[in-house]
């Protein structure tokens, strides 16, 4: 295990063109940590840096504080798994995955067993003899990552590995991967854009904008209940956001959406006191879908968010309608055995516990 620290890492490309900006990040030894970004913000150049294949352009690369930003790549001890499976061509599956063997030197009696005990970890043994084009592209994976996983390096990483997978072949790999992180416990560094991957994988993510930025670093589900902005919260996970002007009397907080002013939990006022800054002034107001509910029979007129239901998809154990209440159009996640109607009125509660509040014009959360 190894840990891995930039140091105001930057990286600059052609005429100007600044992928990475001045990036701080430590990754602790023997943690799964998940780059997550749009495409094109820079995660694999994070990964290229790291392995030493990218020279950063300003700051440092250290190794359990050790400084190896000059140190070439063959002597940091870094497997790389890439998008494409990196397979040469000309070698079966066996001698893909034997081949860092053959280049660090292991007896020719070992490379064997090796390769042989790496294909088993990942359900690969009847595939050994096969050439990289007799093989899907989740087999292809799954030789590389064996390969990446007979190298015994103190640092593996993994750039979009499952991208070209169908989304079956995706939810078992990952499954394989967590497994293997917990057995090997070797730092693992993982480049994705699809948020599920990020929540089911990291121990912890880091998220990227499109510029380069680090946004938020943390438990992928602190992250997902707790967003430090507008970006993160839509890009973990989905938000439900609308601009308001919050108003105050003496019975509380209420919040003016369409032809409803919603009044908030007493308590919202006492928790949130950033919240007396904007009285009357712009606020965006953020709910995440599973923290909206169908009004039950009875409920307070005040506290219910009326709207008309615009579309309703059927996902088997749930159901997702989208609602337009005055001007907002809320996605709302409901058990599959309360499915609205297309076009019918509804009424709807927003839990006061999963409310969030975002500056109008910065997005940073209050």
């Amino acid at each position: 295990m190894v840990s891995v620290t930039l140091v105001g890492v930057s990286i600059v490309f052609g005429k100007g063109a600044e992928v990475l900006k001045s990036l701080d990040l430590h990754i602790e030894p023997g943690e799964l940590l998940v780059l997550l970004g749009p495409s094109g913000c820079g995660k694999s150049t994070i990964l290229r840096v790291i392995a030493g294949l990218e020279a950063p352009s300003e700051g440092r690369v250290l190794f359990d504080g050790e400084d190896v930003t000059q140190i070439p790549t063959r002597e940091r001890r870094v497997a790389m798994v890439q998008q494409d499976g990196g397979l040469y061509s000309h070698f079966t599956a066996r001698d893909n995955i034997r081949f860092p063997l053959a280049m660090r030197k292991v007896p020719k009696s070992d490379r064997d067993r090796e390769v042989d005990a790496g294909a088993t970890n990942l359900g690969i043994r009847a595939l050994l003899g096969k050439m990289p084009a007799e093989l899907s592209a989740g087999h292809r994976h799954s030789v590389a990552t064996a390969r990446a996983l007979v190298q015994e390096s103190n640092l593996l990483l993994m750039d979009e590995p499952l991208a070209s997978l169908d989304a079956k072949i995706r939810e078992r790999t990952r499954l394989e991967i967590v497994r293997l992180h917990r057995e090997l416990g070797s730092t693992m560094v993982y480049v994705t854009n699809d948020e599920r991957e990020a929540m089911a994988l990291g121990d912890r993510v880091a998220v990227f904008d499109e510029e380069g930025t680090l946004r938020q670093l943390g438990p992928p589900q602190k992250i997902y209940d707790h967003p430090h902005s507008l970006f993160v919260a839509g890009f973990l996970g989905h938000m439900n956001h609308t601009i308001v002007l919050p108003e105050r009397d003496d019975r509380g907080w209420w919040l003016p959406i369409g032809n409803d002013r919603l009044l908030l939990d007493p308590a919202i006022g006492r928790t949130r006191p950033e919240l007396h800054r904007y009285e009357g002034r712009e606020l965006i107001v953020g709910i995440r879908p599973e923290h909206v509910a169908v009004a039950a029979p009875g409920t307070p007129f005040a506290i219910c968010l009326h709207g008309t239901v615009r579309r309703v998809e059927d996902a088997g154990s749930f159901a997702v309608a989208w609602v337009q209440a005055g001007t907002w159009r809320l996605e709302v996640r409901l058990p599959a055995d309360r499915l609205p109607v297309r076009g019918n009125l509804i009424e709807l509660t927003l839990d006061p516990r999963h409310l969030h509040f975002f500056h109008p014009d910065t997005g940073v959360a209050l």
